[in-house]
């Protein structure tokens, strides 16, 4: 019968002899097949583009009291600020209860544009506010916007 202190012991020397300049090296075989370049280009962030500003004529928006079911919709119109062209890369809403649509051409320096809302209150009920973040070519790269509402059965 073994004691701990023996166990513990034989399983150091196990460790040392695995991990000292003897030990055995992995076969090429064993090794893994793919180059490191491709795997470097994989992860290496895209390439970095102009940068350009946006303002939005309002950022937040109250629908005020809506009846439940009913489905809000709004349109925040936004102008591009900058020097570049403004691209709209997504628009995520807060709530699966939000549709969206945004422009898919840029929009050029100087112009305007809109991003049109869709709020389903079908199984909402009280104060509502949901967030919608517009990511851009912008600094910072996001913007957020707010839809408010209070719904009533």
């Amino acid at each position: 019968m073994t004691t701990p202190a023996t166990s513990a012991l034989l399983l150091l020397c196990l460790i040392l002899a695995n991990c000292g300049p003897g030990a055995a090296e992995p076969s090429e075989a064993a090794s893994f097949p793919m180059q490191a370049e491709p795997l470097l280009e994989a992860v290496a962030p895209p390439p970095a583009r102009p940068l350009t500003g946006i303002r939005f004529v309002q950022p937040r928006h109250d629908a005020g009291r809506v009846r439940q079911g009913r489905t809000i919709r709004h349109q925040y119109t936004f102008a591009n600020t900058g020097r570049e062209p403004l691209l709209i890369e997504a628009v995520y809403g807060s709530c699966s209860c939000i549709l969206l649509d945004h422009p898919a051409d840029a929009v050029a320096p100087g112009k305007q544009g809109a991003i049109t809302v869709a709020f389903d209150t079908r199984h909402l009920r009280g104060r509502q506010q949901q967030a919608i973040v517009v990511a851009a070519n912008t600094a910072p790269a996001q913007t957020t916007l707010y839809l408010s509402a209070l719904v009533k059965p």
